[in-house]
């Protein structure tokens, strides 16, 4: 994400670049959060620790995701249960990313408009393996 950055030491220097590293943990004490830009300081006027404004000037990123609950492991696999009518589901291979708060990008194998199953996969995994034994759709 792009940055727009204030030090209040250097007399408000103003820095633009872009966002590298944020921390996942808020420190209490302070209620701040660390973050980083990668920026050059050829002659040494920025220093560690140094308090500084950051003002996020670029848009973040908006990717689909699902909870953790939805997922379904299977021989190696990720796979998610699609609704594909009133009270019925087909189990669909996915592609999964980072996680994140308990939930995980989907980069492939599920569109935002399909209805997923968000609780109760495991539960309906295994009515569909116990259908499957008994040789039932």
């Amino acid at each position: 994400m792009d940055v727009e950055v204030r030090v209040p030491a250097l007399k408000d220097l103003q820095l633009n670049g872009r966002l590298s590293f944020v921390s996942p943990i808020v420190d209490p004490a302070t209620r701040t959060v660390e973050v980083r830009m990668d920026v050059p300081n050829p002659d040494g006027r920025l220093k560690p620790d140094e308090l500084a404004s950051m003002t996020f000037t670029g848009r973040s990123d908006h990717k689909l995701t699902v909870p953790n609950a939805a997922v379904v492991r299977e021989e190696n696999k990720d796979n998610i249960f699609v609704q594909i009518g009133p009270q019925r589901y087909i189990l669909r291979e996915v592609t999964l990313g980072e996680e994140e708060n308990d939930r995980r990008v989907v980069t492939s194998g599920v569109t935002l408009a399909e209805r997923i199953v968000t609780e109760g996969a495991f539960h309906l995994n295994n009515q569909r393996k116990q259908a499957a034994i008994k040789g039932e759709k």
